[in-house]
């Protein structure tokens, strides 16, 4: 099914509102919907908001398979503020979200205390105007990949994912995990913990692991002044209330050129902002106010091209099989889901005597190998040939599980 915007009268492409009573899940999927290019900064004439929005005891939904274009708030929000009125076990995953052609469009927001168990996993989501906005409890977003955020001046920031509690009144962020993403060429943060003026508690006991940010703090195509201390990789504010006790390990946080600035972190709400140059320094500050910060790393991921959609790790990066990132049988890059590199060409599980049979049998046929199928999957690096450098890869990942 296709919803696609044709009208200046619809605020929502798919709403679901339990209100009073409980709305159970069933699949939202294969949809496209377009706005034809409205923006946030028509919301007055059009009340136009999110693609789709899930409100007030809706709960046990799978969204999947759905593209989203342009709208003027949210890609996919869940909101779950009003106390007996959950929000719970959503799971929203495989979609794509494109800004590209509205000054107000980000990734998604899990809002609210009663929002919660929510996962978002596997979304490709790019061109975006504004950071996905994180609160409630235990909500999970992993596997995603978030690129190119822009700062256009309408509202919030050109962040990658903010932890808020300011949002909905009770906004209560805790216990959320945010793991294995890549957030790529942001204008401001990557990931953020900012508490908002109107929260009610701390931010306190998320997780925040093996995550790649990638060349953001950019302020890359900021329409106003570009030196707010928030350009920064990541960055932990304590605003009014406090943020502790949160666990950031693990994290790959690199932008090139950056030498200044890479995390701002401000502990207390009475400390004033510490700049840490990169993330040996920022390590360092483990234990301060209660928050992990240890194993993060300040090295180039070496992914293969993430500015034209292949975020995939070169076959030269250390951090294939590390755990860190996405895996290459997980990521889903483009819409033309790029293969990535994956020793284990048959898919088994396993990286052993069956994987390298295939390898043999295209061994050093010049130019024998092109898309989609790279000869098997042995031509790893998408050279055309399968060849030592092939080889090396292979070895590298000898009797891998």
């Amino acid at each position: 099914m296709d919803i696609v915007k044709k009208t200046l009268y619809f605020s929502w492409g798919i709403r679901l509102h339990g209100a009073n009573r409980q709305l159970y899940g069933t699949d939202i999927k294969n949809n496209t919907i377009d706005s034809h290019k409205l923006t946030y900064g028509q919301v007055a004439e059009t009340d136009l908001w999110d693609a789709i929005q899930i409100i007030h005891s809706a709960n046990y939904y799978s969204i999947y398979n759905n593209i989203i274009r342009d709208f003027g708030h949210d890609g996919i929000l869940l909101a779950g503020y009003t106390s007996g009125l959950t929000v719970k076990d959503n799971d929203i995953y495989n979609n794509y979200i494109d800004g590209t052609n509205t000054e107000h469009l980000r990734f998604g927001s899990t809002i609210g205390r009663y929002c919660t168990d929510n996962k978002f996993h596997n979304n490709y989501a790019e061109n975006l105007n504004a950071a996905f906005q994180m609160a409630g409890y235990r909500n999970e977003i992993y596997y995603n990949i978030i690129s190119n955020v822009r700062d256009s001046g309408i509202t919030s920031s050109g962040a990658g994912i903010i932890l808020n509690s300011g949002m909905g009144g009770d906004s209560t962020t805790s216990y959320n995990k945010i793991y294995n993403n890549i957030i790529y060429k942001t204008d401001n943060e990557g990931i953020a913990i900012r508490m908002g003026t109107n929260g009610v508690e701390d931010i306190e006991y998320n997780e925040i692991t093996n995550n790649i940010i990638l060349n953001t703090g950019n302020c890359y195509s900021i329409t106003g002044g570009c030196d707010r201390q928030q350009s920064a990789g990541t960055y932990i504010w304590g605003g009014i209330y406090v943020a502790k006790n949160n666990i950031w390990k693990d994290n790959i946080v690199y932008t090139a050129g950056k030498t200044t600035n890479l995390v701002v972190y401000k502990p207390t709400p009475a400390s004033g902002a510490l700049y840490y140059d990169n993330v040996e320094e920022w390590n360092a500050t483990n234990g301060t106010h209660g928050q992990i910060i240890t194993g993060n790393i300040g090295n180039d991921p070496e992914l293969i091209d993430p500015e034209n959609g292949n975020f995939c790790f070169s076959l030269t990066s250390p951090y294939i099989n590390s755990g860190i990132g996405i895996p290459a049988n997980e990521i889903i890059g483009t819409l033309d889901n790029l293969p990535c590199p994956d020793a284990d060409i048959n898919n088994d599980g396993k990286i052993n005597i069956e994987d390298f049979a295939v390898l043999s049998v295209w061994w050093d046929d010049e130019n024998a190998c092109s898309s989609p199928g790279w000869c098997g999957g042995a031509d790893f690096d998408m050279s055309g040939t399968v060849d030592m450098s092939d080889l090396a890869f292979f070895a590298k990942n000898w009797l891998r599980q």
